[in-house]
């Protein structure tokens, strides 16, 4: 059994991703989702693998791969609300510069896994095993098809050290 693979998603209005700090070493974010559903989040725990999905008005697709640093936890009311936080810490091993360039898409997505609803305003859904080799197949293609761009200092593609390189 490989890890678990965690589908999140930047929506607006209800969720965010900010650089928050140095875990062990590595750069972490804080994601926070307001709206999570308790099934879902309880799937996020440490050390399963992450795809964040950001959501944007002319299109939608992957923007950051990474290692779930910590369970997910209940961060209380957001302030001047009455709903719940849920958030986790990310390890990110790459993030793409959405204002430059153009992601693997979730329509792409959708038609390549037509089983797996990737444009679902929902975060934190694990993703069927059957799909993984799948994904991952995906993601390599498309860091290959740009890989032009990793390898230049000037890249979109952010590196972040982590343990696995």
């Amino acid at each position: 059994m490989s890890k678990k693979i965690i589908i999140l998603k930047l929506l607006p209005d209800e969720s965010y991703c900010m650089s928050s700090s140095l875990q062990d070493g590595k750069v972490s974010y804080l994601y926070v989702h307001g709206d999570w559903d308790p099934e879902d989040w309880k799937e996020v725990q440490k050390g399963a693998e992450f795809y964040l999905i950001q959501n944007m008005d002319s299109s939608s697709g992957i923007s950051m791969h990474g290692t779930i640093y910590s369970d997910a936890q209940d961060y209380g009311p957001y302030p001047g609300t009455e709903k719940g936080m849920v958030g986790t810490h990310l390890q990110a091993d790459l993030y793409i510069d959405i204002d430059k360039y153009r992601l693997l898409s979730t329509s792409t997505l959708q038609s390549l896994m037509p089983d797996f609803d990737w444009t679902a305003p929902i975060s934190g859904h694990h993703l069927p095993e059957q799909y993984a080799a799948k994904l991952h197949q995906i993601w390599h293609d498309y860091l290959t098809m740009n890989d032009d761009f990793i390898d230049n200092q000037s890249s979109p593609f952010k590196w972040i050290p982590n343990d696995n390189q």
